[in-house]
């Protein structure tokens, strides 16, 4: 007569079978390896065990951990029993593999993860109770990285950045079509920075933690870059309302140059702008309504600027409401700081005529140049500086490319690099969809280029 007996052990837990003479595993490895680990002082096994009569399988893991102290020695004498404990699985399963991982916790408990042949058990031990906790819930030995947050540093780099675990090796890839990755990378640390990637292009990352002998399951996220402008010689500020804005909330924090220089604009309001959707077309936009003390970024010089007799500055926006003296635009925090190389603009009431005025300084004093506009209407806006023009052409402004109607300012002629002052792109009701300066005068085609591309971005 054959008969199936189940036992099972009051003291830990766990469950063993045995069938026709043997012992045998209910579900997967679980009983066997318990059972040899957490047997008691008793023998076990011997000729239940594959006819093994004269072999003593006594278990040795749990005697160890209620004599060592937990610390990293003990921690790895605790290893080396286990395996010694395990050993037996290696022997009766041809071609097997086994392996043994562990870490002390921050509430002082030991974390066991054990894998043999792709099945894993977990256990939690707690020396101050000399108990397992129920394994059900033991957080795995290998975890999942956790909080993976991807940040467009500029049209062709990306930074990854995820929560750490003190002493945990990572390994992370990425990849344009998003399939499941087959190569990886090791780091220590917890933010990679990738570079050389295609403008306008979507990147998938993958980062996963990687234990002895395995690997946690990968965390993805993915990011689509900004589409570089048409001209990328001497740019040194980027920004687009659709790619690296960092809010908290709806409120703008941080606007990420995408150029590369790091010229990014920080938030100097005592109301933070908001990202509005669906202004510009299809694209938002960020919004200075609730911030009319000041916009964004005083940042001393812009790298890459200061120094230069030349720059050329196109910014996208409209004015919902204008009012007077509403700055879009200024290498200046207040008129009375302009000196030479630096510049405002305005749009000044009255609301039903607006004008967009800029202020320059010649050798001689403050000289206006004026441009009608209209309200609440978007436009690609262009200043072109150079002072080493003719007094006539120091100060030039484009509204869709065109200066139609524009009042050129009239100043003795001078031959002064832009120095160091604040940089500012609004301050009262403004949308902004884009700002791109470059440290050069941009004649009619490369402006035109420009022009044309962001038009079509922004839908104007």
């Amino acid at each position: 007569l054959l008969m199936d007996i189940r036992i099972t052990e009051q003291n830990n837990g766990g469950d063993m079978t045995l069938n026709n003479n043997d012992i045998a595993v209910v579900y997967g490895v679980e009983n066997m390896p318990y059972l040899s680990m957490f047997g008691g002082p008793d023998f076990w096994g011997n000729d239940l065990l594959l006819q093994e009569k004269f072999r003593a399988f006594l278990a040795t893991t749990e005697q160890t951990m209620l004599s060592v102290a937990l610390n990293s020695q003990g921690r790895a004498t605790i290893e080396e029993a286990a395996r010694q404990d395990l050993q037996f699985l290696l022997e009766i399963v041809p071609n097997s593999t086994l392996t043994v991982q562990t870490r002390i916790t921050d509430d002082n408990r030991l974390e066991m993860l054990i894998t043999f042949n792709g099945q894993e058990i977990n256990l939690l031990w707690n020396p101050q109770s000399a108990t397992l906790t129920d394994t059900s819930h033991v957080t795995p030995v290998c975890p999942v990285p956790l909080g993976l947050a991807l940040t467009e540093l500029s049209s062709t780099s990306i930074n990854a950045m995820w929560t750490g675990i003190s002493g945990v090796t990572y390994q992370y890839t990425y990849n344009t079509d998003g399939s499941a990755p087959t190569t990886w990378t090791d780091t220590t640390g917890t933010s990679v920075t990738l570079t050389g990637l295609t403008a306008g292009g979507t990147v998938y990352f993958f980062v996963r933690t990687k234990c002895v002998g395995s690997f946690s399951e990968y965390l993805s996220d993915t990011i689509t870059t900004a589409p570089a402008p048409p001209v990328t010689t001497d740019l040194i500020l980027s920004v687009f309302s659709t790619y690296g804005v960092e809010t908290t909330g709806t409120d703008v924090d941080k606007w990420n140059d995408l150029s590369g220089n790091m010229n990014h604009l920080y938030s100097t309001g005592v109301t933070d702008p908001l990202l509005s959707d669906a202004v510009f077309g299809s694209k938002p936009a960020i919004s200075t309504s609730y911030s009319p003390a000041s916009f964004m970024a005083t940042l001393g010089n812009l790298a890459g600027l200061s120094g230069q007799p030349k720059c050329t500055v196109y910014v996208v926006a409209k004015n919902p409401f204008p009012v007077s003296t509403t700055t879009l635009f200024s290498y200046s925090s207040t008129i009375g700081s302009i000196i030479s190389g630096e510049f405002e603009t305005y749009l000044q009431a009255p609301a039903l005529t607006p004008e967009l005025s800029t202020l320059a300084r010649g050798s001689v004093g403050f000289n206006t140049g004026l441009l009608p506009t209209t309200s609440d209407t978007p436009y690609v806006y262009a200043f072109r500086i150079d002072f080493s023009e003719v007094a006539t052409l120091e100060v030039l402004m484009y509204q869709n490319d065109s200066s139609a109607g524009f009042i050129k300012p009239v100043s003795n002629e001078n031959s002064n690099n832009i120095i160091a002052a604040p940089f500012q792109i609004g301050s009262g009701d403004f949308n902004f969809g884009c700002i791109l300066v470059y440290a050069a005068a941009h004649d009619g085609p490369t402006r035109t280029s420009i022009y044309n591309y962001l038009s079509t971005y922004f839908s104007i």
